[in-house]
Parts: structure tokens; sequence; C-alpha cells
């Protein structure tokens, strides 16, 4: 039996033992509540007892069993990775997310108050942060200044409002993920590639304190935990940009820190809403 749809013209064979086997392997190793990686998957059905593992899941997903989302992950074809596909230029489809805005020092856990990304791009795009940022990178990378200069800066936390910076005193997530890129080589190439990526709902990009790595703030649908999602964008990203975010975005309570980029982009659905 062959199966053939739009992604497999050829078609693939069916495993031996047929639809029934198949399903009952897919049953006992995927949950229906969750996305797996490929390489997730594959040891899963082989504890599940199936022979060939590969050739299982290219059947199901060409039976429509299962289907690989926008950044990789497979899960049950009833599901959907994105509840609202936001698209650059369109108007918001739900609430504004709300994150806590910190003062300095990072030391500082307690919350100023809760602010959207509207309010923070307008604190990153004003001349408020432009001397401490110019004379943090003026400063070289290892100097003890410059830790000073940047933990002095203002900080948020992009997962969500806290009552205090831990993920224990978590109020509500955003369904915001904060990316973190280090040390990138051709900044203007990849910060306009990302927001050419019509499959990233990016709400807020800037350029990082260091100068040399970006900051993005990325759409992500609450139906997964902040670690999932972080692994997906994570392994998304690898695989069409060749950017690694940093581990530390899979913290929930994160604090991301705010500096001076009067290039700052937001997406357009947040203009016009409140200032600080």
């Amino acid at each position: 039996m062959m199966l053939v749809n739009k992604s497999y013209p050829n078609g693939v064979p069916m495993p031996l033992g047929g639809p029934t086997s198949l399903a009952v392997l897919l049953l006992a190793a995927i949950e229906p509540d969750k996305l797996y990686l490929r390489s997730q998957v594959l040891p899963r059905l082989h504890r599940a007892g199936c022979a060939n593992p590969e050739a299982s899941l290219e059947a199901a997903i060409a039976a429509g069993w299962l289907t690989q989302e926008t950044y990789g992950e497979i899960g049950y074809a009833s599901r959907s990775w994105l509840s609202v596909h936001l698209v650059k230029g369109k108007s918001a489809l739900s609430p504004l997310p709300l994150v806590s805005y910190f003062k300095p020092p990072i030391t500082n856990v307690l919350p100023h108050k809760d602010v959207t990304l509207w309010n923070i791009a307008q604190l990153i795009r004003g001349p408020y942060l432009a001397v401490r940022t110019q004379q943090l990178r003026a400063l070289p990378s290892t100097s003890e200044e410059r830790k000073r200069l940047k933990t002095g800066l203002p900080s948020f936390t992009p997962g969500g409002t806290f009552t205090k910076r831990a993920n224990d005193y978590l109020i509500k997530r955003s369904g915001l993920l904060g990316l973190d890129f280090d040390h990138v080589p051709d900044l203007p190439a990849a910060r306009t590639r990302l927001l050419e990526d019509s499959s990233l709902p990016i709400d807020l990009l800037f350029t990082s304190p260091s100068g040399d790595g970006l900051k993005a703030m990325v759409r992500v649908p609450l139906g997964h935990d902040h670690q999932t999602n972080f692994r997906a964008l994570s392994a998304y990203l690898q695989d069409h940009h060749g950017l690694t975010p940093d581990p530390s975005g899979k913290d929930v309570a994160r604090a991301c820190f705010a500096c001076h980029d009067p290039e700052a982009w937001v997406h357009p659905m947040y203009h016009n809403t409140l200032s600080f």
C-alpha cells in the first residue's frame, strides 16, 4: 500500500502491519497534547516496538495523521502550532501582551509596572538610554566598568508579568518569547532576514547592549509551555537562519535588558497605544 499526497507525490509505503499497526505504534509513542522534534519521535517509536521508525514516521505524515508544524516540531494533525498567525502590518487578533518592567539595577527583582512592548520600544528608541549604551559599547567586553554599566540598564520580562522576578511569582504569561542572539556576524543582514520571515511573528526587534547581537520578542502560542516554545523556535532558527538563541531564554522569568536603539522595530499593531 502506497500513501500519496502533495508532499509525497511519489508515495510512501505503509509499514509492515498496515494502518492498524501504525496507529497503535503512534498512540504508544506520541502523546496527543505535545509536540516533538524528529530526533525525539524516532527513539520513542523504537521504544514502542517499531522496527523502522523513520519509515513509519514518514508514512504517518504522508497519511495526514501527523503534521510537521511551522517550526519543525511534529504532532497529531488536529493540533495547530500558532493559535493566531500574525503577519506584519495586520491588526492584532488578540489583546496586546503585557510584560513587567523593572527599574535598574538588575538586582532589583520587584517590578515597577506592567507595560506593553510599545512602552519598551519608546524607551529603547528615545534618548534616555543613549549615553549609557554608548559608554558601555566603547569599553572592552571584559571590563568591570562595562559590566557595571550594563547592570544599570532597565529591564523587562518578555515571558509575562510577575509580582517578583522569579518563576514561582509568575502572574500571567504574555505569549511572548524573548530570544537573545550574541555575536551576530552581520547584524543588518540578520535583522532583515528575521523581519522578512513571515513564519516568525516578531513583535519587537532591537540591537543588544553589546552592539553585536540582536534581541527578538516573538509571539508564541500559550497552548504550549514556555520551554516547548523555546525548543521549537530554537530549532527553527538554527535550521532556517543559522542563528542560535542564548539558552537562558528557556527561563520564563528571564530578564531582558533595554538599551538605546533608534532603529528598533516594533509591530505596527502596537502603534498609537499609550506610552509610559
